[in-house]
């Protein structure tokens, strides 16, 4: 679908938000999903797999205008028995997303062409909502500062006492 059919969908009300339940371990691929339902049904859904340990973001893809049921299908697919798919709050998924896409381009990978259309999906939605801390490289690794998913602008404001 077109980047204009996520950018109308981030306004419809967040539906299901889901990672793997290995979220917090850097050692395997992490999977992601986030959507977003309109009032007649219809779903935008985003998906993502992070490699939280070196690469960022492996794995972004997002559309809109699917059933319900192909959304449980591919998380179906994406989970297994070692990491099953879990409900989460929506800024999970994006805290989760920004900061593994932040950490994979400071160790010089490059991310998906299509992380940001189908990180569009977000619209409103801030990982600076989210409380939990997002690990990232190995246990040799400095520590990182975990993305807010929020811009600069944004930050800038929030430090001034101009916004939450």
């Amino acid at each position: 679908m077109s980047a204009d059919a996520i950018r109308r969908a981030s306004r419809w009300p967040v539906w299901e938000c889901w990672v793997s339940q290995n979220w917090r371990d850097v050692d395997g691929p992490v999977h992601a999903c986030f959507s977003r339902q309109h009032d007649d049904g219809r779903v935008a859904a985003s998906f993502f797999e992070v490699d939280l340990l070196t690469r960022g973001v492996v794995e972004a893809r997002g559309k809109a205008g699917v059933e319900p049921v192909q959304v449980h299908q591919e998380l179906a697919r994406r989970s297994t028995e070692e990491a099953p798919m879990m409900a989460v709050d929506p800024a999970l998924v994006v805290k989760l997303v920004s900061t593994a896409a932040d950490y994979g381009r400071k160790q010089g990978h490059e991310q998906p062409s299509n992380l940001s259309h189908a990180s569009g999906l977000f619209g409103d939605i801030r990982g600076s909502r989210c409380r939990e801390d997002i690990p990232v490289g190995g246990p040799d690794a400095a520590p990182v500062a975990a993305s807010s998913g929020e811009g600069w602008f944004a930050s800038v404001k929030r430090s001034l006492g101009f916004g939450s």
